[in-house]
């Protein structure tokens, strides 16, 4: 696969310690996964789990349709994927939904060659940034402005994250 281009950081960027890591070499997307959800490939909307099916997540085993693309009949999209992350947890995850937030090489290190900015309100800042906020409760009722590749270019996305009982 081409290499893709990444953003090139500040001097204020590339002076934080971590900067190193988004210079990693990044991996090509799993083929099988890319083959899964090609733009001509829509999975049956049937097989789309629902905002008020939600809590089948709950069950054991996996979805009929794990990762996959469709137009629901409402007009919405509907897109899932079933990454594997391991030696990955769920306190590694709390933390990195907060951190990643903050700052658009954050979120660049995560996958250089697509994510290309991010912010969010004041307000969330604050409370992400809030030490008596538990790291858990950091995401929930935040919204991230994300400008990514999703396979068509750049785009800007709207992201919002609702707490599970929601």
């Amino acid at each position: 696969m081409a290499e893709a281009k990444v953003r090139e950081l500040t001097a204020e960027e590339k002076a934080k310690p971590y900067s190193k890591y988004y210079y990693r070499p990044v991996d090509d997307p799993d083929p099988v996964l890319l083959e899964l959800v090609r733009p001509d490939r829509p999975m049956d909307p049937a097989q789309a789990l629902y905002p008020e099916d939600i809590n089948r997540l709950l069950d054991p085993g996996y979805m009929e349709v794990e990762t996959g693309w469709c137009s629901l009949p409402n007009g919405a999209g509907y897109i899932c994927v079933n990454n594997k992350m391991p030696g990955v947890t769920v306190d590694m995850l709390d933390w990195w939904f907060a951190w990643h937030s903050l700052a658009s090489m954050h979120y660049g290190i995560w996958y250089p060659p697509g994510h290309f900015g991010i912010s969010i309100s004041e307000r969330d800042r604050r409370k992400v940034l809030d030490p008596n906020v538990p790291v858990k409760e950091k995401i929930y009722g935040r919204t991230d402005h994300v400008v990514e590749d999703v396979g068509t270019g750049a785009e800007d996305i709207f992201i919002f994250f609702c707490h599970p009982s929601s």
